[in-house]
């Protein structure tokens, strides 16, 4: 089975869902519609005791796991890292420096060239500053944005819309495709083909989304009736 680092490599659109929780049970669904699992151990009550069931239920189902981890910290990082995931996503990502730390500690944990992608998150001004240098930062394989967090960052709490928001977004954006950098960011049916247009490929898509997208077009299908 081709990894997923390969995949994001390649280009190819990668969809990511996060379920919200420990949702072992829907794997084999995740993986039949080609979805990775997002296992969001930043937002959500999943915790280090729940990864492996999880990461052994998406293999098993032969889909993929990317995991949100809450911290930078090394040991933390390794604990996930010797899960087996196979893509870590390290939020509040600011510098090139702060993306050497976190590859030197997935090879290490290797023992030589990390098998498992590393994705950092770009979701702050601080960030936002730093793209350039971070779009070059070797070792890491995606960047994906955080425009909530950066609606908040920006003083713009609750309105990721804000057009000072999308105009950092779309600027960021730029930086890394120009940079070559693989990326994505949070989409809706909506926005996908448009942020597709403008050259991401892996999309974020939270799991209660995806579940009011289906029961709408369950309603309209009845007319509302």
């Amino acid at each position: 089975m081709q990894s997923l680092k390969d995949m994001l490599g390649s280009g190819m659109p990668i969809f990511a869902v996060n379920l919200g929780g420990a949702c072992a049970p829907l794997a084999p669904y995740l993986a039949r519609s080609g979805a990775v699992m997002f296992i969001d151990c930043e937002r959500t009550p999943v915790s280090i005791s729940d990864v492996p069931a999880l990461v052994s239920a998406a293999h098993a189902a032969g889909g993929y796991v990317m995991l949100r981890t809450e911290s930078a910290a090394p040991a933390i990082l390794t604990r996930y890292l010797d899960c087996g995931i196979d893509a870590l996503v390290v939020p509040q990502v600011e510098s090139a420096a702060a993306c050497s730390e976190i590859v030197g500690t997935a090879r290490d944990q290797a023992a030589g060239i990390p098998k498992a992608a590393i994705i950092v998150q770009i979701e702050s001004t601080a960030g936002v500053a730093a793209a350039q240098d971070i779009a070059q930062a070797p070792g890491v394989d995606a960047v994906l944005l955080g425009p909530n967090d950066l609606a908040i960052s920006m003083g713009f709490a609750g309105q990721p819309g804000h057009p000072q928001v999308q105009a950092a977004v779309t600027g960021l954006a730029a930086i890394l495709r120009e940079a070559a950098m693989i990326f994505g960011l949070p989409v809706t049916t909506d926005s996908v083909r448009d942020w597709a247009l403008h050259g991401a490929s892996l999309f974020y898509i939270p799991g209660g989304d995806l579940i009011a997208t289906a029961l709408t077009s369950y309603n309209e299908a009845t007319d509302g009736h």
